[in-house]
């Protein structure tokens, strides 16, 4: 019982915010960040434990911050952008219907888990070409290595003794050695042309 209640309890601390605000260091980077208005990933990377989390968590930490009022950038410079467009259109923002703001909200917003799986997928660095003919070479260096070892074995040898000894006393038939449709590449032995009346 008591083994399912601590599972039970690690589920709900990991399913929550990951930001503990009863830590001194984080109620300082609350501050600072509401003070600025906007917080960058790397800020937030850095005050996030290192553990590995749950995306559920990392959601519930965004949303959070949001709530407090927080929007959370890539980079500095989208954060200027940004300050720069809202200090310009304060008076206008008073005069215009609310409707604006939810459109904009909607765009800025960095808690949608399919842009953030996105910006994290982005941040990956792909295959490139010169990586796939590594690949490739090393593919065919192990498929040489194996081919060179059945040759080299004992064990090798000794089965195909076994199977020219069954062949030639009639125990088993060379279609059970050889795939020979395989090695002739015929996929259908009724298409051959022989075969047809």
């Amino acid at each position: 019982m008591s083994a399912q209640t601590e599972t039970q309890e690690t589920e709900a601390q990991s399913d929550g915010p990951l930001l503990d605000l009863t830590d001194a260091g984080v109620k300082k980077f609350i501050k600072q960040a509401k003070a600025r208005g906007y917080v960058t990933m790397e800020d937030l990377n850095k005050v996030l434990p290192s553990e590995e989390v749950t995306p559920d968590a990392i959601e519930d930490t965004l949303a959070m911050l949001s709530e407090m009022g927080v929007n959370v950038v890539e980079a500095e410079e989208d954060a200027a952008e940004t300050t720069e467009k809202e200090g310009g259109e304060v008076v206008e923002r008073a005069e215009t219907s609310v409707s604006e703001t939810p459109a904009k909200a909607a765009y800025d917003r960095t808690d949608d888990p399919v842009r953030m799986y996105l910006r994290e997928m982005g941040s990956v660095e792909l295959l490139s070409r010169e990586g796939e003919i590594a690949i490739a070479k090393r593919i065919e260096a192990g498929r040489d290595a194996m081919i060179s070892g059945l040759c080299e074995s004992a064990l090798t040898f000794e089965a195909i003794m076994v199977w020219r000894d069954e062949l030639a006393n009639n125990r088993i038939l060379l279609r059970e050695v050889i795939d020979l449709d395989a090695t002739y590449g015929v996929l259908n032995p009724s298409s051959l042309p022989h075969n047809q009346p």
